[in-house]
């Protein structure tokens, strides 16, 4: 986005509280997350007006994409035309199955990402799909966890306390630190403790 920004962005007319960048960034993220995919010919990621807006269900029918040699009597489900094809058809199946819709139900498709892990879900779809609830994997902090406290004892300023290492570092000003707090620490010592 800082590219685009830097590159067009004195040709964008935005408000004067919106930088260039935002505007790429928001433009960026409509894309990842909104396109759709297609075949090369008719453009690999397309915007599609009202389709974007169809919400995911894995036991949908997927996105077709008209190749404008479908007929009836090859089996297929349209007639279509060479000047229809890199046209998107939304079916409504359920389970495989033609299932019509009843007035004010929903129609619902499969996004067909199968390679996507849930963070890839979220991260560009914006949602994490049931089916992909289980799949789950924790992941250890890889460092201990850490926290600010006021000095145990005046010193080293390290020490070994019930299993836990302290740390300070000093960094008084002209040598007359302040020590204004309750426990008689100077205020500009800090003192961090990690839990082993």
């Amino acid at each position: 986005a800082g590219g685009l920004a830097r590159d067009y962005g004195s040709y964008l007319q935005t408000p004067d509280t919106i930088m260039p960048y935002q505007n790429f960034q928001w433009s960026l993220c409509q894309v990842a997350s909104r396109g759709t995919a297609g075949s090369d010919e008719y453009g690999s990621l397309r915007m599609v007006p009202i389709m974007d807006m169809i919400n995911h269900d894995a036991n949908a029918g997927g996105f077709v994409e008209l190749m404008g040699t479908e007929s009836y009597d090859k089996g297929d489900f349209v007639e279509a035309a060479m000047d229809e094809a890199g046209t998107f058809v939304v079916r409504s199946i359920r389970h495989g199955k033609r299932k019509p819709l009843k007035k004010g139900q929903e129609l619902l498709v499969n996004y067909n990402v199968p390679g996507y892990s849930p963070l890839d879900w979220f991260v560009s779809l914006g949602f994490v799909p049931p089916e992909r609830w289980s799949q789950w994997t924790k992941i250890d902090a890889a460092l201990p966890r850490v926290r600010t406290t006021p000095q145990q004892k005046t010193g080293s300023g390290t020490g070994e306390h019930d299993g836990t290492s302290f740390f300070s570092t000093s960094s008084s000003s002209a040598g007359n630190p302040s020590t204004s707090n309750n426990n008689n620490v100077p205020m500009d010592q800090h003192h961090i403790q990690i839990e082993l």
